[in-house]
């Protein structure tokens, strides 16, 4: 039994994750849960729900114009998920069937560990539109071996117990939050793994730039200060907790400030 959490901010302009998941043809009972960020979705999405029962769209309604933040969406999606074995990944990105053959097994995950999946991109525009596994498998590129945001698997008592993805403003807009969690679950201790299969494609799609460095300056020195000081809970739980920690600063400070102070911490937790 899965929950699939996709998660969106009104940019994506196309929904073949859904229909990929629908062509694994999964036996065990499962879920797809699609969390928008802002105030609603558009009407082919909302053509594709009617036609899926499956699919469960959760919008948080958040104003347009205001700063994403993809890590409030995978949370609310952690949440409303009724199945324990949880697939957390970007909303458009397609499967093949090496994907379903390690599906049997994520089953027997034990609760201290978690899977992740390498994400292959398409590069170049096609000519016409593909979303078939076999065709992007041949003209695909791994830019990033370290996908953190692209795929993986957790029990959802184990995302619970980390805090979830950090629900600090500092990660929003492009974001490195996915990546602070997976720092956060080294820290603690959890067995992670890489498949190292061939099974996850990223089609091309406009805005597509897989040399992009998808987070800021300032996250970059949390990330910092997590791996110093072997932090493993996050700034702001995915229930709302703060915690007061050398990365968390007092939301108050201008970004100038804060930054600053972020870097004479950094300093002083290397000493």
């Amino acid at each position: 039994m899965y929950s699939f959490i996709l998660w969106d901010c009104s940019f994506r302009e196309k929904f073949h994750t859904i229909q990929s998941i629908q062509n694994l043809k999964i036996s065990d009972p499962y879920e797809i849960i699609w969390v928008e960020f802002y105030e609603d979705v558009s009407s082919s999405l909302r053509a594709i729900e009617s036609l899926t029962p499956e699919l469960k769209i959760i919008c948080l309604k958040n104003k347009k114009g205001s700063r994403s933040h993809s890590g409030f969406c995978i949370n609310e999606g952690v949440k409303a998920a009724r199945f324990n074995n949880l697939f957390i990944c970007d909303g458009d990105v397609v499967f093949n069937n090496k994907f379903l053959r390690f599906m049997s097994s994520s089953l027997d995950l034990s609760a201290n560990s978690i899977t992740y999946f390498r994400r292959w991109d398409e590069v170049l525009k096609p000519s016409t539109y593909s979303f078939d596994p076999d065709a992007l498998e041949q003209r695909e590129l791994n830019f990033n071996p370290y996908n953190y945001a692209g795929a993986f698997f957790i029990h959802k008592e184990s995302f619970m117990r980390l805090g979830g993805y950090d629900n600090d403003p500092i990660f929003s807009g492009y974001t490195a939050v996915a990546k602070d969690f997976y720092i956060r679950a080294l820290n603690a201790g959890y067995f992670i793994s890489w498949n190292p299969d061939k099974c996850l494609f990223h089609p091309w799609h406009p805005g597509s730039n897989p040399w992009y460095i998808y987070y800021f300056s300032d996250q970059k020195i949390i990330l910092n200060a997590r791996i110093n000081k072997l932090t493993s809970q996050p700034n702001i739980s995915m229930d709302g907790i703060k915690k007061k920690s050398l990365d968390a600063i007092p939301k108050t400070f201008n970004n100038k400030f804060r930054l600053l102070v972020l870097n004479f911490l950094t300093r002083i937790n290397k000493r």
